[in-house]
């Protein structure tokens, strides 16, 4: 950034443009737009975009930070754009890139519910809620579909009609529950962001999309030394179908099942029935 005791200073992030006005030394004011508006259809050929800028969006400086209006981080492959009012970030949109490829991730609060959307999916959201310690993920189309919860269930009390995958990582538990009678989509960017995102606590929206973008990051590492704890499918009376599932009663010991019948049950360290939920699958 040039040093400026009164002016402007133009500064391109990708192919937007910024111009903050000085005054006396310090940042006063942002100029900049909405960029997508550069952004013109041309259908099979994508988006091309069109040079001609106009800056009609004016924010506001505090103490060399955005204080109202919109801030700007330009990632390998993302854009995001941070909405913030008197200091407090309001919303957080991010934008992914790809060859023949755009998509947008929204991130808000509701009421003091986070809510996730994707521009190409209008029928999804995904809601994140704190009640007490107990930190809940819900993928909603219309009604919710499956979630995901940092606590693991007692075996003996699970949701009816459910897939349910339980494991640990970093001592950390997380349960991924889907109704079976509701098959998740793979091409919704929605519900698939769904399946990747991981559940940890967060004091604002800020503080989350850190911790967002650094879990995307490390979603590879998450698949690779997660400990698996159960994996199980139950019945309308909410008895366990199919599956396997491990508990830590009497020094530990697994539950196998099929068709509604115990096969199983067998003494084994978590560590040991990692094979044996390998052999399962």
């Amino acid at each position: 950034m040039v040093s400026l005791i009164t002016g402007t200073s133009k500064k391109n992030i990708s192919e937007h443009v910024i111009v903050d006005y000085y005054k006396k030394g310090k940042q006063i004011y942002q100029y900049s737009n909405d960029y997508l508006k550069l952004l013109e259809n041309e259908g099979s050929n994508g988006f091309e975009y069109n040079p001609i800028q106009t800056l009609d969006i004016e924010s506001s400086y505090k103490e060399g930070k955005i204080y109202s209006g919109f801030a700007y981080i330009d990632n390998e492959n993302s854009f995001t754009t941070k909405e913030i009012e008197k200091g407090k970030t309001k919303k957080i949109d991010i934008d992914v890139f790809a060859m023949h490829y755009f998509n947008r991730v929204t991130i808000k609060e509701v009421d003091d519910v986070l809510e996730i959307t994707t521009l190409d999916d209008e029928n999804s959201k995904i809601l994140i809620e704190k009640v007490m310690d107990t930190l809940t993920c819900k993928l909603v189309d219309k009604k919710v579909i499956a979630y995901k919860v940092n606590k693991v269930f007692n075996f003996q009390d699970l949701p009816k009609n459910s897939m349910i995958r339980s494991s640990i990582f970093q001592n950390e538990p997380l349960t991924i529950v889907m109704r079976i009678d509701k098959e998740l989509e793979n091409q919704s960017s929605c519900q698939e962001l769904f399946r990747n995102i991981s559940l940890f606590n967060f004091k604002d929206l800020d503080d989350f999309y850190t911790k967002f973008e650094l879990a995307n990051n490390e979603q590879n590492n998450f698949e690779k030394v997660a400990l698996l704890i159960a994996y199980v499918m139950t019945d309308e009376n909410s008895a366990i179908k199919n599956g396997i599932y491990w508990e830590p009663t009497n020094g530990g010991q697994y539950h196998e099942y099929l068709k509604g019948s115990e096969l199983k049950i067998e003494s084994q360290t978590l560590e040991e029935f990692q094979k044996s939920i390998d052999i399962f699958f």
